[in-house]
C-alpha cells in the first residue's frame, strides 16, 4: 500500500508505509476577531486617557491589555504565514514539526470540524488538559485521506480520537 502526498516519498517502517503529511496552523479567525475588538475598545480608552492627561491605574491596565492583545495577534499572524511543516505517523510514535511523541504518551486526538471542513486537530499528551500549541494543526492538502490514516493510526495504538472542540493555547 502506498500513499501519495504531493510527491512525498513514502517511508517504510515495520512493513507499514507512512507519508509525511504537510500540516499548517489551525484557523484562528475567531480569536483574531475577538482580539481586534478588544484592541479597538480598550485602545479607545488609552487614546482618550492620553488626550485628557489621565494616566492612573485604569489607563495602565488598558494599555497593558492592548499590548497583550497586539502581541497575541502578532504571534497568531506569524504562525499563520509560516511554511507548511510535517506530520509523520509511524509504528508506535508520531513526529509533528520535528518533535517525536510516542503513542503511549498521547492521551487523545481531537478533531474539530465545522461547515464540512476540519478547523483544527489537537494532540493532547497524557496528563495535560490543554492542547499545547506545537501539537495543533490542520492538513494543508489531502485532508480526507490524511484523516483516515490518522484514525487508523490512533485505533491501532489505542489512542482515543474524538470529534469535538478542544481547549488550546494561543
Amino acid at each position: 500500500m502506498t500513499y501519495t502526498n504531493g510527491g512525498a516519498i513514502p517511508v517504510k517502517v515495520h512493513s507499514r508505509v507512512s507519508v509525511p503529511w504537510k500540516i499548517k496552523e489551525p484557523s484562528r479567525v475567531k480569536m483574531l476577531l475577538c482580539m481586534s475588538a478588544v484592541v479597538l475598545v480598550m485602545g479607545r480608552g488609552v487614546v482618550r486617557g492620553l488626550d485628557e492627561g489621565r494616566t492612573g491605574l485604569l489607563f495602565y491596565a488598558h494599555l497593558a491589555l492592548v499590548l497583550l492583545c497586539l502581541a497575541i495577534i502578532g504571534i497568531a499572524v506569524f504562525r499563520g504565514f509560516r511554511k507548511p511543516e510535517e506530520l509523520l505517523l509511524q509504528e508506535g510514535w508520531l513526529s509533528i514539526r520535528g518533535r517525536r511523541l510516542s503513542a503511549g504518551k498521547l492521551g487523545r486526538v481531537y478533531v474539530h470540524a465545522a461547515a464540512g471542513r476540519t478547523v483544527g486537530i489537537g494532540l493532547l499528551p497524557t496528563g495535560k488538559r490543554v492542547v499545547p500549541a506545537p501539537y495543533m494543526f490542520r492538513y494543508a492538502d489531502g485532508e480526507e485521506e490524511a484523516l483516515k490514516q490518522l484514525e487508523e493510526w490512533s485505533a491501532r495504538h489505542g489512542v482515543t480520537l474524538e470529534r469535538k472542540r478542544f481547549l488550546r493555547w494561543i
